[in-house]
C-alpha cells in the first residue's frame, strides 16, 4: 500500500471514529440538572422520567430491606452499618 493511500484510510478511519464517538456521546450523554433547578424539581423529573418507562412491579413485590442488606453481606461487601 502506497504512503497516500495509507494516510487517506487513516484519515476515513478518523472520521468514520469521530461521527461514532459523537453518535455515543449524544445517545448516552447524562442530562446534567440546571443550576436553578431545585430538588423538588428534579425529583419530579426523576419521577416522570421512571413513569414514561410504563414499568410495573409485580403484584404481589414488596421491598424487604434486611433481605436485600442480606443479600449484599452475602455477596461478600463491606457491612457499613456494622
Amino acid at each position: 500500500m502506497t504512503h497516500e493511500l495509507l494516510a487517506l484510510a487513516i484519515a476515513i478511519g478518523a472520521i468514520i471514529l469521530m461521527v461514532a464517538f459523537g453518535w455515543a456521546v449524544r445517545r448516552f450523554a447524562i442530562k446534567m440538572p440546571a443550576a436553578e433547578e431545585t430538588k423538588g424539581q428534579r425529583r419530579r423529573r426523576a419521577l416522570e422520567s421512571i413513569a414514561s418507562r410504563n414499568w410495573t412491579l409485580p403484584p404481589d413485590y414488596k421491598f424487604d430491606r434486611d433481605e436485600a442488606t442480606g443479600r449484599s453481606l452475602r455477596a461478600g461487601e463491606i457491612d457499613f452499618c456494622a
